[in-house]
Parts: C-alpha cells; sequence; structure tokens
C-alpha cells in the first residue's frame, strides 16, 4: 500500500499542471476569437465565418452584434488572460502550494465563465435578430458541419 503512496503527489502535480496546460490553450483559443477583426470577411471569427452562408444583409446584421459585444468580450478576456498568469506564478513556487494553484485556477474559471455569458448574449442578439430562415440556414450549416466532425 505504501508504495503507491509515493505516486500520489507526482500524480496529483500532473494533474494540475495539465489542467493549467488546457485553461492556457483555452485562454489562446479565447483570445484569438475575441480581438479578431470582426466583420463579415474576418478569418478570426467563428461567428462570422459561419455568417458567411447567409445573404450580405443578414452578415452585417451578425458582424454589427458581434462588434457592439466585442469590447467587452476583449476586456473580459484581457482580465481571464492577466489572472492566467496568477496560476503559473502560484506553480513557480517551492514547494508548490496546490491550494493556491487551485484557487487560481478557480479565478480564471470564474472570468472565462463570464466571458462564455457574453458570448452566449451575442448569439441571444444574433437570434432575436435575424429572420427565420436565415437563422434555419445556421442550423443546417452547423448541423452538416457538426457531421463531418
Amino acid at each position: 500500500m505504501r508504495e503507491s503512496g509515493r505516486f500520489t503527489r507526482p500524480l496529483a502535480i500532473a494533474l494540475v499542471i495539465s489542467l493549467a496546460l488546457n485553461v492556457f490553450g483555452a485562454s489562446w483559443y479565447l483570445t484569438r476569437e475575441a480581438t479578431s477583426n470582426w466583420t463579415p470577411q474576418a478569418q478570426g471569427s467563428w461567428i462570422t465565418r459561419v455568417a458567411q452562408v447567409l445573404p450580405e444583409e443578414d452578415q452585417q446584421t451578425v458582424a454589427d452584434i458581434v462588434a457592439a459585444h466585442k469590447p467587452r468580450m476583449e476586456e473580459l478576456f484581457i482580465d481571464m488572460r492577466d489572472s492566467t498568469g496568477d496560476i503559473w506564478s502560484a506553480m513557480a513556487r517551492d514547494p508548490m502550494n496546490e491550494d493556491e494553484v487551485q484557487a487560481a485556477l478557480a479565478v480564471v474559471r470564474a472570468k472565462q465563465d463570464l466571458l462564455h455569458l457574453e458570448l452566449h448574449d451575442t448569439l441571444m442578439d444574433i437570434g432575436r435578430e435575424l429572420p427565420l430562415e436565415a437563422r434555419q440556414t445556421l442550423e443546417d450549416h452547423t448541423s452538416r458541419w457538426r457531421g463531418s466532425q
């Protein structure tokens, strides 16, 4: 029984590092999405890329809605990114205080949730503004995309 105990601490440290890397990866992805140029032709925004299947007028509606939410998304992203540094700082101490790392991870998760809520508000506004036909086109397009994954 004592033998398996010697692996518990290294495994716990590896899991915390893995979680931190996942948070970093999500932060990188959200950075790219939150700071891209929000026009229908933008290459960095998945929302505007999806909207490219719509008529030009509806694409512009999507771009206008996303542009209205962009400042808040950028603000939330910057706040989240800055908090991610606290994870690395907590991990860089010897001995590493796992409670401090977990607390820093919890702060980043909470800030990610706020960013996701802003994204959800963006999608709701798009749903409110687009006509039924455009919403159905988006649903059809995204369901085909999900089916090919």
